[in-house]
């Protein structure tokens, strides 16, 4: 009987307790949602779904490629995915009221996989930017997306890691990592922070080719690994896309990569506190690496004293940096650092177009 009345005393200790803490959480749940509500009702007029043809014909129908961007300047500048976009005839933007307005296309950096659309409206709700460079694994963001045509879908979810690259060669990478599914139709889709503002645009889903190879045309598959470009890529370049068409990315005519077991021996490095750095594959002639005596084989450690643990610290540095800048790289050449210095240069249009 003692053993009984003490289980009994136990459960209802338990219940008590769980029943003041769902009483508690009551609140901040009430808030949370009134907070995502508020972020959705505030910008899904901004979001608008892009529907893209290679043919002549003026309709939704005759589309075979569909999409999601949003709107950043309400004289009718809509941004998303330059894969979206590229080498298409006809071009819609489809508001959330259904409205259909035929685009012209601004813009298009396959670097960064961003291009600028300009459809005839004016007095367009717009998005605000924030930054990426403040997020953390574990930090909620929310998505306004479009799957299967579904206009205006909320999705919510988590940042589960940041700066990952490697998946496109030649493009900018250096994207976050989210817990938000992709699915088609939500390529180009707006990622938000807390606060309601864009730190980000999804572009793409780990996808398991193994899987895919008995149907080569699927190109989405449910995954809980999604990526963004960060807002900090995108917010500063859109000023010269729509005033130049293009952006003016700065260039020093290097190709890197990750350092590999394999290069210490190849290249008798043998510097033991040797715990960054990546390697120089090659040097364009006559590029400003060259002008400045980088060789292939030389392990870059620091720009301007920023230490360079892989590709995408580089790539960032070099984009983050304005044309004719001057910078030191500081370089590992049988096992003696050396500091070198060179102007950046533009990019220019045949290293741009490579590798797309």
């Amino acid at each position: 009987m003692r053993f009984f009345l003490t289980s009994l005393t136990l459960y209802l200790c338990l219940f008590a307790v769980v029943t003041v803490s769902c009483a508690q959480s009551q609140p901040v749940l009430s808030e949370f949602e009134s907070k995502v509500s508020a972020i959705y009702t505030t910008n899904y007029p901004c979001v608008v779904r892009i529907a893209t043809s290679q043919s002549e014909d003026p309709n939704v129908q005759g589309c075979n490629r569909f999409g999601t961007g949003f709107i950043i300047n309400e004289g009718g500048y809509v941004l998303t995915l330059a894969d979206l976009v590229c080498d298409t005839v006809n071009t819609l933007v489809i508001m959330p009221d259904d409205w259909q307005y035929h685009a012209r296309i601004v813009a298009i950096d396959r670097k960064l996989n961003i291009a600028i659309l300009k459809i005839p409206a004016e007095g367009l709700p717009v998005v605000n930017f924030g930054s990426a460079e403040t997020l953390n694994p574990g930090q909620l963001v929310i998505s306004i997306t479009n799957p299967y045509g579904l206009t205006n879908s909320l999705a919510v979810g988590f940042v589960s890691g940041l700066h990952r690259s490697g998946f496109r060669t030649g493009q900018i990478e250096n994207f976050i990592q989210t817990t938000i599914p992709l699915n088609p139709g939500d390529s180009g889709s707006p990622l938000f922070n807390c606060k309601g503002e864009v730190i980000g645009i999804m572009t793409a889903v780990l996808v398991d080719d193994a899987a895919n190879q008995d149907n080569p045309d699927q190109m989405f598959q449910p995954s809980d690994i999604s990526f963004a470009i960060p807002s900090d890529i995108i917010k500063n370049n859109i000023s010269s896309m729509i005033q130049h068409g293009k952006i003016k990315h700065s260039w020093i005519g290097l190709e890197v990569q990750n350092l590999m077991t394999e290069d210490f021996l190849k290249y008798g490095i043998t510097q033991k506190d040797m715990h960054h750095g990546i390697l120089v594959t090659h040097v364009f002639p006559e590029s400003p690496a060259h002008k400045a005596g980088i060789l292939t084989g030389d392990m870059i450690l620091a720009v301007d004293e920023k230490p360079i643990d892989c590709v995408s610290d580089l790539q960032m540095i070099i984009l983050q940096t304005t044309l004719d800048s001057d910078i030191k790289v500081t370089v590992l050449r049988d096992n003696q650092k050396l500091v070198l210095s060179l102007r950046t240069e533009e990019m220019p249009e045949t290293i741009l177009q490579e590798n797309h």
